[in-house]
């Protein structure tokens, strides 16, 4: 509606009041779209179909995880097609023997604001749960020394029905989810089980969602650094035996790197391929979220 017009209809008071209002919700407006994702493409795929790690990085000198066509406790085969991973920790060596843990790491992908990890995984019957030090998986770590770059997510195989869920984000220490949401089976052993991970370093949102049950959802002052590198398992503390045996397979990476993938990072229904040629329109930056 044209300007005089509106001063027509309305009073000094109200136009004045009508104009400040407008100008507010002007300014806000990137609040309300703080959760929803830009275009988005997939940068990282492995169904471990080839039979190698070779996309994968080698973590030190921990041995790697291998490629498997059968589980040891006969319960599943691969969740698609005919192979997996299988990494396994051993607590009859030294801390440092390179069969301690098995593990594969991913050092970087390309990515602006957002990322999102999608991981299907199972737990052998044989593994050892336990509720202190538990084995940890599906890691992201990165410490050079300074507390504000500091970033750690990961699951543990806890006593339960349920993986747990841990991290840090800088300063900020996220608060443990123990478990027991309704529908989050992720720790048992009959059936392939989804964790995903989802980062947006313009927002501070962290999400996680076991089989689908969003069972975090935090907003913290994160700044710009990465949340990589991502490993599939890390150490193990508690006493375990030899044998602690856990599956991978249909891994994906999910980045504001591109476009053509389906679906949402910030809600988990992201899905297809995508290319990773196109650069996704900037993310709001006169909001900051602490």
């Amino acid at each position: 509606m044209h300007t005089a017009h509106m001063k027509r209809l309305l009073s000094a008071g109200k136009f004045k009041r009508f104009i400040c209002l407008s100008f507010t919700m002007l300014l806000l407006s990137p609040v309300a779209f703080l959760d929803v994702s830009y275009a988005a493409s997939r940068v990282f795929y492995d169904d471990f179909e080839d039979g190698t790690t070779n996309k994968w990085s080698q973590d030190g000198n921990r041995n790697r995880c291998t490629v498997t066509t059968s589980a040891v406790d006969g319960l599943k085969g691969a969740f698609a097609g005919s192979r997996m991973a299988r990494c396994n920790w051993n607590g009859t060596v030294a801390w440092n023997a390179p069969t301690k843990y098995e593990s594969l790491t991913i050092n970087s992908v390309p990515y602006t604001n957002e990322i999102f990890y999608r991981f299907k995984v199972r737990l052998d019957n044989n593994v050892n749960r336990t509720d202190g030090s538990s084995l940890k998986l599906l890691r992201i770590y990165y410490w050079d020394g300074n507390q504000a770059t500091y970033r750690d997510i990961y699951a543990t195989a806890f006593p339960g029905p349920s993986m747990n869920n841990r991290g840090n984000a800088g300063n900020t220490a996220l608060t443990t989810y123990w478990g027991g949401a309704a529908g989050d089976n992720t720790g048992l052993s009959n059936s392939w089980h989804t964790v995903e991970y989802y980062f947006n370093h313009a927002t501070g949102k962290i999400k996680v969602w076991h089989d689908k049950v969003l069972v975090r959802d935090n907003n913290v002052s994160m700044g710009g650094q990465k949340w990589l590198p991502f490993y599939l398992t890390s150490n193990f503390e508690d006493a375990h035996d030899a044998t602690n045996y856990i599956y991978f397979d249909n891994i994906e990476i999910y980045s504001d790197a591109g476009t053509g993938a389906s679906g949402s990072m910030s809600d988990a229904t992201i899905g297809g391929s995508g290319s990773s040629t196109a650069t996704p329109p900037p993310a709001p930056t006169n909001v900051r979220v602490q």
